[in-house]
């Protein structure tokens, strides 16, 4: 195993450039670096890097994704913090999972840790999906998913997700002309009145409620307009339901509109929330005590995460948890604070320690 210098590490992750679906570089680097750590590392299918070291029990995954947003950022270092596309989602949650499970390799006895850099996380979750099919008659007796939450945050749930395509036409007419209400005016219209009706006799917290956001949008001419819209679904609500109750509110309004129109679902991941009083939560939670004098917190987000998906395939406890600011997330200015990167680093050694009991 070579000497590790964690910020150098996460430096070098940060400076490949690895927006969806072009993660192959950073993919190779991985392969490479963790096989000098120990881990019996390679590369699957998708293109996720897995490593693995020991056997038996427990089984730990510890899953981050190494695909970002598009947008290269400088990688530099100002007060104490690492800039770069990926410093917070998620190249150091991930980052951090390779560093506290090297550290805890040299002292495993019994188990077995898994790490996955998953591809297409900001995408439609390709990597993982993969992973799942291939290992579905695993057994993982924990898991951890790495993605920003702040040093002391516990991720315990998410929304669900539901990508819709939606398709409006209207009779084709001048684009100037004052009487004629085109598709994209007809779209607009219907976006905003979804978006009403979600909200009416529900709670209006932000964690409570259906979020209705167009993400993509193309019109051919101003009679026909299709746009991707973006769901979010509470934790409570099935997306089987939120569908329904989608198509069933866009057919009555294009009627009453004389308006045609039809939806298609695109990709759908069901809401999740984990065990609040699994041994995972109470090790993690009991580990960041220690090292920061703070006391845990469990929060759900408004987000879907890959934990929703493997969640629902497995019964293993499972939590979110990693360095970083989430409001930093796909911004111009993302960075880490290097202090709680190297901070969450001991945090999950020692998680990782008390389940493996090495001491």
């Amino acid at each position: 195993m070579e000497k590790l210098d964690e910020v150098k590490f996460l430096a070098e992750m940060l400076k490949i450039y690895s927006p969806s679906g072009k993660e192959s570089e950073i993919a190779s680097f991985l392969v490479e670096k963790i096989s000098s750590f120990g881990f019996k590392a390679s590369m699957d299918e998708a293109g996720n890097v897995i490593g693995t070291h020991g056997e038996g029990k427990p089984s730990i995954l510890l899953c981050s994704h190494m695909d970002t947003v598009e947008g290269f950022i400088p990688i530099k270092i100002v007060n104490g913090f690492l800039y770069g596309r990926g410093a917070v989602d998620a190249k150091g949650p991930l980052a951090a999972m390779i560093m506290a499970a090297y550290r805890v390799l040299k002292k495993l006895r019994n188990g077995k840790i898994t790490v996955l850099a998953v591809v297409e996380e900001e995408k439609h979750s390709k990597g993982i999906k993969h992973f799942i099919e291939k290992h579905e008659a695993e057994e993982f007796n924990y898991a951890l998913f790495g993605e920003p939450s702040n040093l002391r945050n516990i991720i315990i749930g998410y929304k669900g997700s539901l990508t819709v395509q939606l398709t409006v036409e209207t009779v084709k007419g001048h684009a100037a002309s004052p009487g004629v209400r085109n598709a994209i005016e007809e779209t607009i219209n219907i976006i905003g009145k979804l978006t009403d009706r979600f909200s009416e006799g529900r709670k209006r917290t932000i964690h409570g409620s259906v979020t209705v956001k167009p993400v993509e949008i193309h019109c051919q001419d101003p009679s026909k307009c299709k746009v991707k819209l973006n769901i979010r679904v509470p934790i409570g609500q099935s997306t089987e339901e939120t569908e329904r109750e989608t198509y069933k509110f866009i057919a009555g309004k294009c009627a009453l509109n004389g308006v045609k129109a039809k939806a298609k679902t695109l990709d759908k991941t069901e809401p999740f929330i984990t065990d609040k009083k699994s041994r995972l939560i109470k090790i993690l939670a009991k580990s960041i005590e220690e090292i920061t004098g703070l006391r845990a917190r469990l929060v759900r987000k408004t987000g879907t995460g890959d934990m929703n998906i493997f969640g629902q395939k497995f019964s293993s406890p499972v939590v979110t948890y990693g360095p970083g600011d989430p409001k930093l997330d796909h911004t111009e200015k993302e960075n880490i604070k290097i202090r709680d990167y190297l901070k969450s680093i001991d945090i999950l050694e020692l998680t990782l320690n008390k389940l493996c009991k090495t001491g």
